[in-house]
Formats: C-alpha cells, sequence, structure tokens
C-alpha cells in the first residue's frame, strides 16, 4: 500500500500543485480506492475527508523532539514542508519546538522536489539572517523530496536514513539518480551528537 501511496502522490501534487495536502491526500486514495478496488470499493466521501485531515495525528520520531530543541540552540532551525500551514502547525507543536522559520507548499504553490520551498526559502534566509545558500546545511528523510534538489541546487545535504531501523518500507519514490550526500545519520539525534562530539 506503502508503494502504492507512493506512486500515485507525486502526479497528484504535480497536477494540482496549489491544492492545500490534506485534500491532495483525499485524492489519492481515491485513486488508490479505484485502482484496488475498482468494483468492490466501498470508501464514501467522508473516508476520502477523514484521510485527509490525519496529518495531525502523525507521530512524530520519538528521537526528534530532543534533538531539534538541541539543535536550535546552536543554529536556525527552518522547514521545507510539503504539507499546509494549519497542518503543519499540530505537527510543530507535537515536536515541541518552534521554527524560525516555515515554509510549506500552500506559501509556494507547489511540492517538493520542485524548488519552490529552496527558491523562497534561501532567498528570506538570505533576506533575514545574511546566511549564504553555501551555509545552509538541508537536513531530511526523502531522497526523491529533498536530497534531488538539493544536488540540483547545489545546497549541502545530511541524509537522516531511517530505513534501516524503519518496520516497513517508505511511501516516497525512487529519485531519478543516486544524489550526493555530505552527511548521513540513521536518526536525528545522530546528527546532534556528531555536533555535540565536534564542538568539544
Amino acid at each position: 500500500m506503502l508503494a502504492l501511496f507512493s506512486r500515485l502522490e507525486s502526479p497528484v501534487q504535480a497536477e494540482f500543485p496549489t491544492l492545500l495536502y490534506p485534500q491532495v491526500l483525499e485524492k489519492v486514495l481515491e485513486k488508490m480506492v479505484a485502482e484496488r478496488l475498482p468494483e468492490n470499493g466501498k470508501a464514501t466521501q467522508e473516508t476520502f475527508r477523514k484521510f485527509g485531515e490525519s496529518i495531525g495525528n502523525w507521530p512524530a520520531f520519538p528521537d526528534s523532539a530532543q534533538a531539534l530543541q538541541y539543535l536550535q540552540q546552536h543554529f536556525k532551525l527552518v522547514i521545507f514542508s510539503n504539507v499546509d500551514r494549519e497542518s503543519f502547525a499540530k505537527s510543530q507543536a507535537r515536536l515541541g519546538v518552534t521554527f524560525d522559520m516555515i515554509v510549506t507548499a500552500q506559501d509556494v504553490g507547489s511540492y517538493k522536489p520542485e524548488h519552490g520551498h529552496f527558491n523562497h526559502g534561501l532567498k528570506q534566509i538570505e533576506e533575514k539572517w545574511g546566511y549564504s545558500k553555501a551555509q545552509v546545511l538541508h537536513t531530511f528523510q526523502s531522497l526523491y523530496h529533498d536530497a534531488v534538489p538539493a544536488n540540483e541546487l547545489q545546497i549541502a545535504t545530511a541524509h537522516i536514513n531511517r530505513a534501516p531501523l524503519a518496520a516497513s518500507g517508505g511511501a516516497t519514490p525512487t529519485p531519478k539518480f543516486a544524489p550526493d550526500l555530505d552527511y548521513q545519520y540513521s536518526t536525528l539525534e545522530e546528527l546532534a551528537q556528531a555536533h555535540r562530539a565536534a564542538s568539544q
């Protein structure tokens, strides 16, 4: 099901780049039902709506909150999120961290791996704090959504490769090329630990 989701999500985002993420999820589930259960599918519009609204219930990885709290003592934290503002506010509350800047798909009218988040965010980072692209470390889990555009824009990368620890496969497509990765950790806490060690 995750593989099916990953195959259908990006085409929906590309076709409807300004649609809010809950509505993207609704359309993806509709397509999943149509493909898997073309004759016997019983999903209702209410089911699709609840799936779209489920973002606020998605749990954070257990190491994320503490690692982000540590990292914010040393860096500006900027999120490039493929969800909308309202949905991300629920995720931010779960993390217990107030990000220094938030750039959502709703803000830029497109979804990663398109460059909208990066072009908008990098400009704002330079204007607000004076940091150039060379001073940015883009930290992420998804190679498809994040590593590929970061490579295309020549931004340093830190991949949080949770795959070895995950119980199941991911829900993102395989990237069109093997991206270059400057750093790689299995959790966000490992990245924080690496910074602690380098700072001693």
